[in-house]
């Protein structure tokens, strides 16, 4: 599911969740602006990481917020700092 985009000069990030019928993880997509070599980077392996924005830090880098569902019903909020190339 997607959840939000950002776009400049250079292409565009999209971030969305990637859910099954057990869990959920967070994407962050990064692509040229003609859509070709996309970037993917994942946040949350077989948790129930729901993502909510993303926006660009001063170095480049993106911010993330979001959800984590944990197993006794209740959650957390997650805030993800990643780098330009998408690790963290």
């Amino acid at each position: 599911y997607g959840r939000d985009l950002l776009t400049d000069g250079n292409g565009f990030v999209v971030l969305a969740e990637m859910a099954t019928a057990s869990n959920s993880r967070i994407a962050l997509i990064s692509t040229s602006t003609a859509g070709t070599n996309p970037v993917y980077s994942y946040f949350g392996e077989s948790s129930q990481m729901v993502p909510g924005s993303v926006i660009r830090s001063s170095d480049g880098g993106f911010l993330i917020s979001g959800t984590n569902k944990h197993a006794e019903n209740t959650s957390s909020m997650a805030l993800i700092k990643v780098r330009s190339d998408g690790s963290f």
